[in-house]
C-alpha cells in the first residue's frame, strides 16, 4: 500500500479497521462530495474522486486516534497511474477533497491511499466463481482480503459487515416481486435478504432442495449478523462467515443455471 496523500503533521503511519459506512451511504456521500468540488469549481478534484473506485474506511494509528481513509485496490495500470499522481508537486486536489469532507460533515478524512490489487487469498476460503454482479463480486473480494490481514475483533467484525452486505446484494440480484411472492404475506423491503430469498427458493426450488436452501440461507444471515455484532469476534468466525456467504452464492448461481 502506498498513500497518496497524508497531513503536513501527525503521525504518517496508519491501520486500516474496515468499512466505515454501508456502501450505498458511502456512494451518496461520495456523490454529494463530487456536486460540491465542481460547483466550487475544483473539477481535477472531482475527477479524481470520480475516477477510482475508493471506499471509505475506518483508520487508526499508534496514537489510538480514529479517522477515515480513501483506499481502493488497483489494478497495475491504475496504481502505475496513481503513483505518478501521488509524486506531482501540488497535493491541493486532495487537499480540496479533505476540506469537502470536513463541509458535508462526512467526517474527518486523514488519508488517501491505494493497495496492488492481487488474487491471493487466505487458504481456509473455499474457491468461487465471480458472478459479474459487481457489488457483490467486489465485496467478496474485500472480505477475503481482509480475512488474510485481520488481527483484531474489530477487523473480524468488519468481515461479518461484509458478508451482510454480500447477502443483501445477493438477494438483490435474483429478487423480483413479481414473480417470487413474498411467504407470510409482508412487503419485502430492498435489504430484507431473508425474506427476497425465501420467496426465491420457494419458487425455484421444491422439495427437500427447497428447505435445504432457505436452511442455508437463514445460516448464512444469521452468522454474518451474529459476526457483525460479536465484540469478541476472532479468526474462525470471520472465516466460517465468509464460507457460507460464498457456498450460498454458489448455490444460487446453480439454481440459475436451471432457468
Amino acid at each position: 500500500m502506498f498513500t497518496i496523500y497524508a497531513p503536513r503533521s501527525g503521525a504518517p503511519s496508519f491501520e486500516l479497521l474496515g468499512m466505515a459506512m454501508p456502501n450505498d451511504d458511502w456512494q451518496k456521500a461520495k456523490c454529494n462530495l463530487i456536486d460540491l468540488l465542481r460547483a466550487e469549481k475544483k473539477g481535477d478534484s472531482a475527477d479524481f474522486l470520480e475516477k477510482y473506485p475508493f471506499e471509505i474506511m475506518q483508520g487508526t494509528n499508534t496514537f489510538m486516534d480514529e479517522f477515515f481513509v480513501l483506499h481502493f485496490y488497483a489494478p497495475i495500470p491504475q496504481y502505475i497511474q496513481l503513483k505518478k499522481e501521488a509524486h506531482a508537486p501540488s497535493s491541493l486536489k486532495y487537499e480540496n477533497i479533505v476540506k469537502a469532507f470536513e463541509e458535508l460533515e462526512v467526517g474527518y478524512l486523514r488519508f488517501i491511499a491505494a493497495s496492488l490489487e492481487t488474487n491471493e487469498k487466505p487458504a481456509t476460503i473455499i474457491s468461487r466463481e465471480y458472478t459479474g454482479w459487481e457489488r457483490l463480486d467486489r465485496t467478496i473480494t474485500e472480505a477475503e482480503r481482509l480475512l488474510g490481514v485481520a488481527t483484531t475483533e474489530e477487523q473480524f467484525q468488519s468481515i461479518g459487515f461484509m458478508c451482510r452486505e454480500a447477502l443483501i446484494s445477493l438477494a438483490q440480484e435474483v429478487f423480483d416481486k413479481d414473480k417470487y411472492p413474498s411467504i407470510d404475506g409482508t412487503v419485502i423491503s430492498d435489504s430484507d435478504a431473508k425474506r427476497m430469498l425465501e420467496a426465491y427458493f420457494a419458487v425455484e426450488l421444491s422439495g427437500d432442495s427447497n428447505e435445504f436452501a432457505r436452511k442455508l440461507s437463514r445460516a448464512a444471515l444469521d452468522q454474518a449478523n451474529k459476526v457483525q455484532h460479536r465484540r469478541t469476534a476472532g479468526f474462525k468466525d470471520a472465516a466460517f462467515c465468509l464460507n457460507a456467504t460464498i457456498f450460498l452464492t454458489k448455490a444460487i448461481l446453480i439454481v440459475n443455471q436451471d432457468e
